[in-house]
């Protein structure tokens, strides 16, 4: 507290110190990763916002804010909605999977237009593969991670692939757990870019080795600062060739 009131840069600062990959991530997933703690715990909305955007409210309008109420679009099927975002039938459903917004919906109505702006919000949010690959911290990883299918992605109206950023949270997720950010590492233990530099390896090796540590199969000796997905330390000898047809193994 800094007299009465709330002091959210510290609250968000110590709240974020739960993720140790928390600043590589884009704003709009730190804000979701907050505003979903904030909610397990049940503080009150405007402690929320105070943390979430150092505001005392909510800054993302609802459908009746954004559109006013004689102008509310209705949309009646999957298919106008895909056409509104541009996004084929499949990949609408990823998003809508990712977004937790269902396909149903009453017979005579349409969509719920907030569940439309929150889909929209969450397209506008994904991640390019260039933007992905800064993140990750290997050029093409991005790529090959969405062919393994660690990430969810989307394809754009512009034919760009795109990934969402809670899928890429939950995958540095799966390696916190996997290793835990501060365990004590082998002698002989590199990190995965280390590791790649030495033998000359591109993105899909790199890819593999992840989806070992995931799995279980690749012990992992640590996690170092920046805590990027090539950060992690393993023992090379260790790693396993990539095969054919790489399944994941999430």
């Amino acid at each position: 507290m800094v007299g009465s009131r709330i002091d959210s840069e510290l609250l968000r600062a110590e709240a974020l110190r739960r993720w140790v990959y928390a600043p590589l991530l884009p704003t709009s997933e730190r804000t979701r990763l907050l505003r979903e703690a904030c909610e397990a715990v049940a503080l009150p909305p405007d402690v929320t916002a105070m943390v979430c955007w150092d505001r005392e409210s909510v800054p993302l309008p609802t459908a009746v804010e954004f559109f006013k109420p004689d102008s509310l679009p209705c949309i009646v099927d999957i298919q106008e909605l895909g056409h509104r975002l541009g996004l084929s039938r499949a990949d609408l459903r990823t998003l809508m999977a990712e977004e937790a917004v269902s396909e149903n919906k009453p017979k005579d109505f349409g969509f719920d237009m907030d569940d439309v702006l929150r889909l929209e919000r969450a397209l506008a949010e994904t991640l390019s593969l260039d933007q992905a690959d800064q993140m990750l911290g290997w050029p093409g990883l991005a790529a090959e991670l969405v062919s393994m299918r660690l990430v969810v992605s989307v394809t754009r109206q512009s034919q760009e692939i795109a990934l969402h950023p809670r899928s890429v949270s939950r995958l540095y997720e799966l390696i916190q757990e996997r290793l835990g950010a501060t365990k004590p590492g082998l002698a002989s233990a590199a990190t995965l870019a280390e590791i790649a530099r030495a033998r000359g390896l591109d993105a899909r090796p790199v890819a593999w080795a992840l989806t070992q540590v995931i799995g279980g199969s690749l012990p992992a000796q640590g996690w170092e600062a920046p805590y990027r997905l090539t950060s992690v330390r393993v023992c090379a000898e260790q790693l396993k060739p990539v095969p054919d047809s790489p399944a994941s193994s999430c």
